[in-house]
This record gives C-alpha cells, sequence and structure tokens, in this order.
C-alpha cells in the first residue's frame, strides 16, 4: 500500500498534508482521505491506476 500511494503523490488540495489510503470510505469503496482527519475533511476518488494494482493487476489496460 504504502508503494502504491507514492505512486499517487496526493496533497491534499486543502491544507496541504499528504493524503492516506482509507480502506473504506463512506461509500464502502476506497478513498484517499487528507492525513490530518478529522480537522481537514477532504477526501477524494483513489485513481483507477492504483485500484487495479490494489486488485492485483500487474499491467493497465491499453498499456499491455
Amino acid at each position: 500500500k504504502r508503494r502504491l500511494m507514492e505512486q499517487a503523490q496526493n496533497h491534499c488540495p486543502d491544507c496541504g498534508k499528504p493524503l492516506v489510503l482509507k480502506e473504506k470510505g463512506k461509500n464502502g469503496e476506497p478513498c484517499l482521505e487528507c492525513s490530518q482527519a478529522p480537522e481537514c475533511e477532504h477526501s477524494e476518488p483513489v485513481p483507477m491506476d492504483v485500484k487495479l494494482r490494489m486488485q492485483g493487476a500487474t499491467t493497465l489496460p491499453g498499456f499491455e
């Protein structure tokens, strides 16, 4: 998971702190959440390439 998050390299657009992977967000799907939660409430969907790698994909569609 750490390597996947390093690839995402996202920071919170609201406060600038790193985003962390949360196993299950409000909708039951993985999400990226601000590491300063609950003070900062920003969250966003996991990028599709990271989600596919989390599911075990070794190549991405269209990049075989």
